[in-house]
Order: C-alpha cells, then sequence, then structure tokens
C-alpha cells in the first residue's frame, strides 16, 4: 500500500483482511455499492480510449492476490499519485471500507463468481495465485 494511503486505510484494510483473507472488490462492491467506473483516476493508468481504468485498486490497498505478472490490472507508481488523487480516493475508498468492516463483522460474505470457465484456477489476472495479504 503505498505511504501516502497507509495512514487513512491501513487499519482498516487490515481488519478486512483479518475477517475475511479473501479481501477485494467483490466485497467492496457487494457491501458498500463501490462501482469501479466511478473510482478516482490517475491519466496515466486509463487506455487511450478513455474507457478502461487499468489500476489495481486491490494493489493500492496491498491486498491484490496476483503478483506482477499475473494481476491484470497495473500497479500503481507512488510517485505517480497526486496530492489531489490521494484525497480523492481516500473520500471514496475510506467510507467503503467502512461499511465491508461492518458487514464482515456481522458475518456477511460476498458472492463471487466460480472460476469455472476462467482457467480452471481462479484465473481472473492469470495465474490465480491467492497468499496472504503484504503489509
Amino acid at each position: 500500500m503505498p505511504p501516502q494511503l497507509r495512514e487513512q486505510l491501513g487499519r482498516l484494510v487490515e481488519e478486512c483482511v483479518k475477517l475475511c483473507p479473501m479481501f477485494g472488490f467483490y466485497e467492496m462492491r457487494e457491501f458498500a455499492g463501490l462501482d469501479v467506473n466511478k473510482m478516482p483516476r490517475l491519466t496515466k493508468y486509463i487506455s487511450p480510449n478513455g474507457n478502461s481504468n487499468s489500476m489495481c485498486h486491490m494493489g493500492m490497498l496491498g491486498v491484490c492476490k496476483f503478483d506482477d505478472s499475473s494481476c491484470r490490472y497495473v500497479r500503481v507508481d507512488p510517485r505517480d499519485l497526486t496530492d489531489d488523487f490521494v484525497q480523492e480516493y481516500i473520500r471514496v475508498v475510506k467510507p467503503a471500507l467502512e461499511k465491508c468492516l461492518e458487514a464482515l463483522r456481522q458475518g456477511k460474505k460476498a458472492r463471487r463468481p466460480s472460476p469455472a470457465g476462467r482457467g480452471g484456477r481462479g484465473g481472473f489476472g492469470g495465474a490465480g495465485r491467492y497468499g496472504p495479504a503484504q503489509f
């Protein structure tokens, strides 16, 4: 997790991961209604046609389950983070993390798609490697 985000979001992410080791965007979407298309964007990480945000948001939060070569999204270089982007990211993501944490404390679980037809090994990003979150 980039140091610019750790102070405001680190504790919330750690608590979510303790309650749900596979914590990811599914939980944020289901429990908090977070829409990836409404997430803050950095120009460098938008596709040339402007339709796709290629940032790895779970990597931004330090919980991407894939390594750099198997994640289908791009890890953000912390040097690319502007103060305005960091403030907007925290404004959007912090309430979502708080809602996720509350739902997870209540024992709720997010519905996840079946890996069938996606490489069989959970190939959402390629290799399907899952491991512990790195803080």
